[in-house]
C-alpha cells in the first residue's frame, strides 16, 4: 500500500475519477457508506437539464442511517477541497443517500445521450 502523504490529487476536480477519489475519502473517514454510482445517463427527475451523473460528475452516497448521514454531510461540509457545487442531503429522494456534485458542473447535452 502506498504512503498516504503520496495520495495527492494531480488533476481536475470534477469529473468520473475526481468522484471516485472523493467517495474513497469519505469511505476511509466514514466506513459503513456504500457508493450508490457515479455514471448514470439521465435527466435529473421531473427536469430536462441533464444530471451532473451523466458526465461522471457527481457521485451519490449511501449511509445507513440519519444520524450517520449527517455526519457524513458535516464532513464534506468541512472539506472544501472536494470542490462541491452541490449537496444533497434530507430533501426529496436523499433520505437514505448523499449526493454531491463537482464544479463547475457541465452543462449542454452529455456525450452519453
Amino acid at each position: 500500500m502506498a504512503n498516504k502523504k503520496n495520495k495527492r490529487w494531480h488533476g481536475r476536480k470534477r469529473g468520473p475519477k475526481w468522484a471516485n477519489y472523493v467517495f474513497v475519502r469519505v469511505k476511509l473517514r466514514n466506513p459503513r457508506v456504500k457508493s450508490l454510482g457515479i455514471w448514470n445517463c439521465r435527466p435529473i427527475a421531473g427536469s430536462s437539464t441533464w444530471s451532473q451523473h451523466s458526465w461522471g460528475n457527481a457521485v451519490d452516497i449511501g449511509v445507513p442511517s440519519l444520524a450517520y448521514g449527517d455526519q457524513v454531510r458535516n464532513y464534506l461540509n468541512r472539506h472544501k477541497r472536494f470542490n462541491i457545487e452541490h449537496l444533497l442531503w434530507r430533501v426529496e429522494n436523499h433520505y437514505d443517500h448523499i449526493h454531491i456534485d463537482f464544479r463547475p458542473n457541465y452543462t449542454g447535452k452529455p456525450p452519453c445521450a
